[in-house]
């Protein structure tokens, strides 16, 4: 396995280890502590493998990370093709998500945890079609260099 290997893995587990942090706070600051990594990837991309396609997706994660963590559980514009009631229910299940990630973890919070993340996940796949933009937002994800490009493309016309 190649550094870069490495440390992509040990990325998606820090990232998957901020998940089940239990609240906003510990999770920026979980990020804030460990920059430094998407940088030794960042580097790596560029100067070992020479891929800087894949560098600047790290760049945009590690610059974004910590805004979309806040953005993810934030009030955001509501999309008006998606009716109230759609609403209502996201904030009830990340509520819920919330209040099992602040409540002592067992084996029972774990699955229930487990149980509102693929409600959660079911429920904005609903809207996907409809309002991508804000899925992804939902979502935590991170633009790749394909998604940048079109967008500068679509702008071109402007």
């Amino acid at each position: 396995m190649s550094a870069l290997q490495y440390y992509r893995e040990a990325l998606l587990l820090l990232d998957d280890a901020r998940t089940k942090l239990s609240n906003r706070t510990n999770r920026l600051e979980f990020i804030q502590q460990r920059l430094a990594r998407y940088s030794d990837l960042i580097n790596i991309a560029v100067s070992e493998a020479r891929l800087p396609a894949l560098a600047f997706e790290f760049v945009e994660r590690a610059r974004g990370r910590v805004f979309v963590e806040d953005l993810a559980l934030s009030s955001l514009r509501r999309p008006s093709s998606l009716p109230r009631e759609w609403f209502e229910k996201e904030f009830v299940l990340l509520n819920d998500l919330e209040d099992l990630r602040e409540s002592p973890l067992t084996l029972e919070s774990l699955e229930l945890i487990k149980t509102v993340q693929n409600q959660l996940e079911e429920h904005w796949l609903s809207a996907l079609e409809k309002e991508q933009e804000y899925v992804s937002l939902r979502r935590n994800e991170p633009l790749s260099f394909r998604d940048v490009q079109q967008l500068l493309d679509c702008s071109d016309g402007v």
